[in-house]
């Protein structure tokens, strides 16, 4: 059965070891994406973990993976059984995804599909309802944890750089998610999306799908500390 999903962000900054020599900055960052995994652990020992990546992927309990592309060879895993040596190639939703579990909800097992930046909405509605299906044909318990981002041309320095339509987007997402409002997320333009650098658009795409009523939303992190939406939350069916 579908019990809730938890909405984290996938910046680098939440792996203390990828901050340098002070963590401190993104502390409460890190916080509040580690205590949505532990609620979302709290609620289902099984996960799946829905990214966004180049294409569209699948990756199984059992992975490894590490986030030595990026300077330090922390690794992660997927479930307390996984074993082996680490595929450096997976997305980095994937890396965020597993590093979250293995510190906030050891004991879960996730596996993870990963959609394509370009999937359509009716593509990510179809996955949706299909998970939502999945899950609600099983006894056990079900979680999804998504690792998407909001908007990357926030300000001058950001990634994307700026695009003074950026924040009205961003504010209009934020929004959406704060309140739960499925039908604004699934209406969510692709093409506008991709010109303002809204990474998550499909993830998000995906668990607007899995809720056929409005969830009861909790949000703990609303901010954009880099110049990108980072969102933070739990939603309960």
């Amino acid at each position: 059965m579908f019990t809730a999903a938890a909405l984290v962000p996938s910046p680098l900054v939440l792996v203390p070891e990828l901050n340098g020599a002070d963590a401190s900055a993104t502390e409460q960052l890190r916080n509040t994406a580690l205590d949505a995994a532990a609620a979302l652990g709290d609620r289902a020992q099984r996960w799946t973990i829905i990214g966004v990546g180049a294409t569209e992927l699948e990756v199984p309990p059992g992975a490894v993976g590490t986030f030595r592309g990026f300077g330090r060879d922390v690794r992660v895993t997927l479930s307390p059984q996984s074993s082996g040596e680490p595929d450096a190639d997976l997305p980095v939703a994937v890396l965020i995804g597993g590093w979250l579990r293995g510190r906030a909800a050891p004991e879960a097992s996730a596996d993870v599909v990963v959609v394509a930046a370009d999937t359509s909405p009716v593509y990510c509605a179809e996955l949706g309802a299909a998970l939502r299906e999945r899950f609600d044909g099983d006894v056990a318990d079900h979680g999804v944890l998504i690792v998407a981002d909001g908007a990357n041309t926030l300000t001058p320095k950001a990634p994307g750089s700026f695009d003074p339509r950026a924040q009205a987007y961003q504010d209009e997402l934020s929004a959406a998610l704060t309140e739960g409002d499925c039908e604004r997320i699934a209406e969510l333009d692709p093409v506008v999306c991709a010109e303002l650098g809204v990474a998550g658009r499909a993830a998000y795409q995906v668990l607007a799908a899995m809720f056929t009523t409005s969830p009861t939303c909790t949000t703990t992190y609303d901010d954009a500390p880099y110049g990108v939406g980072y969102h933070v939350g739990l939603w309960l069916p």
